[in-house]
């Protein structure tokens, strides 16, 4: 058996970001240029089993450069404002690598192919089927991003400010993509001469098709802001606020036979209440927010029917009609010294699809593929309705070598969730708590170096945050499992 290469290599090769200001007339002139690269190389073994089935993984280039400028000044005591362009560009190449091995072919046969070649006299050809096959799909987006943006805080008075903020920004956007199969050393396919090798062999790489580009994309978003707030005193304020936003739309491909698809924009309404508070003497903080979201043509994951693959389905990016989210959301902190701090925060979100009556059924509820499931009213995928954190840090002088004491711990809990873009009810992910801990030492001016013994997940709790169904090729996939207990010693410096 071939060697199994696993895990990830990415690699950013550049990133990097420069600010410049300029004082100009009676205000500001500021520019932000940057600049990012980014290689990833995913190698993994795809089945995750003893068997050599296939090795797979998604090779990324992508670039990005943006230029913001904006100008900020106050005409007036009662007045700031800033107003500023923004431009983008980003392209990306995107090659999904799937390269078979020996036995690949008798993991994809069907019971029938299987028992025709699984005999002393064809057996290598059920073996040479996928055997070194090497299927990759390119995908290659492009966006060009231009924005125009204003905000202005009005001081009605000196307690009451009203802010209000417009963004137009204009996207144009292409695409284009490429299905192609070959041996692993670039020669081309053959037929194997035998009609269940060949037809085991066409059922995992349908529709191969040469590079093209889709019709481009292009389209105008506004987003705009209105917040006011009130300082009842030096203590406490509170304030409102209503927003909207978009996001662009995008260019798709069915994965099948490179048709484009083009996702619908993801347009949001929001309605936040809030107060923002310090009580005894500044040693408690305490900030509530209140918060009613909706949003139509909500960009996700989906499953569609697709008669042509092997599971009946395909995932790709879609709209789902609508979801809302409307909850509660609490900071808080207390200072008892000048060196020990105690914080929690939690959230209630109740976040459910309000409009999703034609959803694809999860795998093991479908015994039709063009049955559908409603699922309005069910807990949005990967959204816990319940989520808080506590913790306590501690920064001490030691009394002796100008050192400084640092020890703290915090606590992550999540209420169940389901992680399953379908609802499975594999998919559901059992409440979990993540408990870090760690203790060290500070020293030198304005604490240059510091040394910390750590503990991440110190109860060494089991969680996923990813889960994908099972299919009639493999089996439910836990693919996104939190990290493990980990110990280690941290040396930290500024210069």
């Amino acid at each position: 058996m071939r060697k199994i290469t696993k895990g990830t290599e990415p690699a950013e090769l550049a990133n990097w970001k420069r600010k410049l200001d300029w004082d100009v007339g009676p205000g500001t002139l500021t520019s932000i240029t940057a600049y990012r690269q980014l290689h990833f190389d995913a190698k993994n073994d795809s089945d995750e089993t003893q068997f050599d089935i296939n090795r797979g993984g998604t090779l990324v280039d992508t670039s990005q450069y943006s230029e913001e400028l904006r100008y900020a000044w106050s005409p007036t005591k009662w007045l700031d404002n800033q107003t500023g362009t923004f431009f983008m560009h980003t392209e990306t190449d995107s090659l999904s690598r799937t390269l078979y091995g020996q036995d690949a072919g008798a993991f994809y046969a069907s019971n029938k192919q299987y028992a025709a070649l699984n005999t002393a006299a064809n057996h290598g050809l059920l073996t040479s089927s996928l055997n070194n096959v090497y299927s990759t799909t390119l995908t290659s987006p492009a966006t060009d991003s231009a924005a125009i943006f204003d905000q202005a805080n009005i001081h009605l008075t000196d307690k009451a400010t009203l802010t209000l903020g417009v963004r137009e920004t204009f996207e144009s956007k292409t695409a284009g993509t490429q299905k192609s199969a070959s041996y692993y050393d670039g020669s081309e396919l053959k037929a194997t001469g035998d009609k269940n090798a060949d037809a085991i062999r066409s059922g995992q790489l349908k529709n191969s098709y040469a590079y093209r580009e889709a019709d481009g994309l292009d389209a105008f978003s506004t987003s705009w802001l209105a917040n006011p707030s009130y300082k009842i005193n030096d203590n406490l304020m509170v304030y409102t606020s209503a927003a909207g936003g978009e996001k662009s739309g995008s260019i798709q491909f069915n994965s099948s036979d490179g048709s484009t698809l083009y996702v619908k924009p993801e347009k949001s309404l929001d309605f936040e209440l809030g107060a923002k508070s310090l009580f005894l003497n500044k040693k408690v903080m305490l900030n509530v927010n209140l918060y009613h979201t909706t949003v139509t043509d909500y960009q996700a994951t989906t499953s569609v029917v697709d008669p042509t693959t092997s599971t009946g389905y395909r995932s790709q990016l879609g709209n789902i009609p609508e979801i809302t989210a409307m909850g509660l959301e609490v900071d808080s902190a207390y200072y008892p010294t000048s060196y020990l701090t105690f914080n929690a925060g939690g959230a209630f979100n109740h976040a459910t699809y309000t409009d999703w009556h034609t959803a694809t059924c999860p795998t093991e509820i479908t015994s039709d593929i063009a049955k559908v499931c409603d699922n309005t009213g069910k807990q949005v995928v990967g959204a816990p309705e319940l989520t808080g954190i506590f913790g306590v840090d501690l920064h001490k002088p030691m009394g002796f070598g100008g050192l400084t004491g640092h020890a703290w711990a915090n606590s992550v809990i999540r209420s169940s969730q389901n992680l399953e873009a379908q609802l499975s009810s594999w998919g559901k992910q059992e409440a979990y708590q993540v408990t870090d801990l760690g203790i060290g030492v500070f020293t030198g001016q304005k604490n240059k170096y510091e040394v910390n013994l750590i503990t991440t997940n110190v109860f060494d709790t089991h969680y996923t945050t990813s889960v994908n169904n099972f299919s009639n090729t493999g089996a439910v996939g836990y693919d996104g499992i939190g990290a493990r207990r980990y110990v280690g010693l941290v040396l930290r410096s500024t210069f």
